[in-house]
């Protein structure tokens, strides 16, 4: 049903004000963290999910955008994991809230869980809304503990973790959203018995080879390297399509492999100057 959706919608409506609000709230010289911390704890839900929800199927959304069911199952996870939960993690830490305020957030998204429950429009299987009390509570002192480690104490793997996660979360999101809304391709590996669910399992971890190779041409900071990095991992496209375990099912797919690479290359080279300039400055006085 369509009223279906507009429950989702209204949760991405929301985290665009959340967002909005966060970034005029924070101070300037913590903005240029937004988009890093943004994509880092998006990068948390999105291991998250890819457990409970994919390997493990604890529940089940139901947003009714999609007649593909699953593909369905898996937009609607994207409003929670993608926009809602990262962004309050973002809102939480980046401003330096108090406790009390996770506590709220936790009661907020849990009675959402709950509506979403009893409105048929998410559905628990051996999932608990206790777990997700839980969950919530543990995600909200990881986010707090990264932001410190990210921005007062500048910890160089915690950087490179940001980095790595922006491109994973990007890679990972612009296929998802080409293959569900553009239906380009389709994995035909199967490890379980509903063929978009094995899609899904082994799209992620494609995302998360490609994410590790991206990553380390772009440490590089060679743009040679990355546009051959880019080429050589379009060619593997080229031979997984060739031995069927890849269906092209639309060209498109062959101009947008590359410019989602490209982007993923761009963000992430964007992410490691701001965060290393931070990082010098920090030294810089402490020196003085």
């Amino acid at each position: 049903m369509k009223r279906n959706r507009y429950f989702y919608i209204s949760l991405g409506l929301m985290s665009i004000l959340i967002f909005t609000f966060t970034f005029f709230k924070v101070d300037k010289k913590k903005r240029k963290y937004l988009f890093p911390l943004y994509f880092t704890f998006a990068g948390f839900n999105y291991i998250f999910e890819y457990v409970v929800l994919v390997l493990l199927r604890a529940y089940g959304y139901s947003p009714k955008i999609f007649n593909n069911k699953y593909y369905d199952n898996m937009i609607g996870a994207t409003f929670s994991q993608l926009y809602i939960v990262p962004v309050t993690g973002l809102l939480y830490s980046i401003l330096d809230l108090k406790y009390r305020w996770s506590l709220l957030f936790t009661m907020i998204l849990s009675l959402t869980e709950k509506w979403f429950t009893y409105k048929g429009i998410f559905k628990e299987y051996w999932w608990r809304l206790s777990y997700s009390v839980i969950g919530l509570q543990i995600f909200y002192s990881l986010t707090k503990y990264w932001s410190e480690l990210l921005m007062k104490r500048k910890n160089k793997f915690v950087m490179y973790s940001t980095i790595f996660s922006a491109i994973f979360v990007t890679h990972s999101t612009l296929f998802f959203y080409q293959y569900t809304f553009l239906q380009t391709v389709l994995f035909r590996i199967r490890v379980f018995p509903n063929l978009y669910r094995s899609h899904i399992t082994i799209a992620t971890l494609y995302s998360v080879a490609t994410s590790i190779i991206l990553f380390m041409c772009v440490l590089t900071k060679k743009s040679v390297v990355i546009v051959a990095t880019i080429v050589i991992s379009c060619l593997c496209d080229f031979v997984l399509t060739n031995t069927k375990q890849i269906v092209v099912k639309k060209p498109i797919h062959y101009l947008l492999s590359p410019l989602t690479k490209g982007l993923c290359c761009l963000l992430a080279l964007r992410f490691q100057y701001t965060l290393k300039e931070k990082m010098t400055n920090q030294k810089t006085l402490e020196n003085e």
